[in-house]
């Protein structure tokens, strides 16, 4: 039987791995958001910027830990969850605490205030900026998420003049500029049931308690509910291998 002190140790040591990475940086969220809106009005397809040696050196060791069985054995073990902040993060609302920011001020307002608030039991070790592929939002949403999406209207478009379904709408809005991923320990192992509390469980943003997240700062009238939460230890190394796979192929 292992000891909940070397259990502890080996984890700590995983953690760190974690901790230590560099992302490059031509991975900064306004810089892609930018580019994407460069992509758009040129009507061209979204290309990230070209990485020199040493972001390339760097993206790879990135793609190396996570897909290494170090990380995976920290999401079976419930130490690590997958979250993201969407495109769009910048408030509109007079009342939003995101008021006059930008996209990407906004979406490191979230993640601080998860430090400020909730360091101790819902640490972010990796923050990685990604622009994600209609085939990545298919694949990352596949399934039931998908097919309830499709069976109602959109929200912001409710006379089908764009969107014939929201999933439709939910795709435009994840093509539409970068995504926060962030990876969360919890020393406790509660990683995953942690942040899906703190971000709110119901898609519908009011109908969460006004302590979390997508209350706080998600805007109330339309299909961006601001986060994703993976809702297993099974779908976190899901979710990170469509991630790592997205990353390998800009080596």
């Amino acid at each position: 039987m292992v000891e909940a002190s070397n259990v502890s140790s080996e984890v700590g040591h995983l953690v760190e791995a974690l901790r230590t990475l560099t992302v490059p940086a031509k991975l900064d969220r306004q810089l892609l958001l930018e580019q994407v809106i460069s992509s758009k009005q040129s009507n061209q397809d979204f290309e990230y910027p070209t990485f020199d040696e040493v972001e390339q050196a760097q993206l790879a060791r990135i793609v190396d830990v996570l897909s290494g069985q170090e990380t995976a054995h920290l999401a079976e073990g419930g130490f690590i969850t997958l979250a993201m902040i969407r495109p769009s993060a910048d408030g509109s609302e007079p009342k939003s605490e995101l008021f006059g920011l930008t996209d990407s001020e906004a979406a490191q307002r979230i993640i601080q205030t998860i430090i400020d608030e909730r360091g101790e039991d819902l640490e972010p070790i990796l923050v990685l900026p990604v622009v994600f592929s209609s085939e990545m939002v298919e694949e990352f949403y596949k399934g039931e998420p998908k097919a309830n999406q499709e069976k109602v209207a959109p929200i912001r478009d409710p006379n089908r003049e764009r969107f014939q379904n929201r999933w439709e709408e939910f795709v435009d809005l994840m093509l539409s500029g970068p995504s926060t991923v962030v990876i969360f320990y919890s020393p406790d192992a509660l990683a995953v049931e942690r942040w899906r509390k703190v971000l709110g469980r119901n898609w519908r943003v009011k109908q969460n308690p006004p302590d979390t997240i997508r209350y706080r700062f998600a805007k109330a009238d339309t299909h961006n509910n601001i986060g994703h939460g993976s809702d297993s230890p099974g779908s976190v190394q899901r979710e990170l291998g469509i991630i790592v796979d997205h990353l390998r192929s800009k080596l």
